[in-house]
């Protein structure tokens, strides 16, 4: 099960286990060692920490930016394709009412003649 941000409850629970081991060997090294050989150790630690520390805020804050980037991608897809549909019919009306003017102009030449916007119509091509 996912809430709104796309986290499901596995991977939180992974999370704050991840952080929970890392509070624990920071406790553990401030109870164990000494300030200075706890500082040494934590300075060992410090990169691993870091990447795990950043891995987990990648990973948390950037589902949802790629859900809303995929939905946004989906719809951009359909509108596409949408469009293209439309364009075929579009121009398949086209044709056809081009076809019509010119057997409109088969039968009354004499209208066509004094129309530009008739003559126009008939000779311009739909491609």
């Amino acid at each position: 099960m996912q809430n709104d941000n796309g986290v499901s409850w596995p991977s939180a629970i992974v999370g704050l286990g991840v952080m929970a081991l890392v509070g624990a060997i920071a406790i553990t090294g401030e109870v164990k060692y000494s300030v200075d050989d706890f500082i040494k150790v934590w300075t060992a630690l410090a990169g691993l920490v870091g990447v795990i520390t950043g891995a987990m805020v990648t990973y948390f804050f950037s589902r949802a930016a790629v859900g809303q980037a995929q939905a946004v991608a989906k719809t951009a897809a359909e509108t596409a394709e949408t469009a293209k549909t439309e364009t075929r019919r579009v121009t398949d009306q086209a044709r056809r009412l081009h076809a019509a003017m010119q057997r409109a102009q088969a039968a009354a030449p004499q209208a066509f003649e004094k129309d530009p916007v008739l003559q126009k119509a008939v000779a311009e091509t739909v491609d």
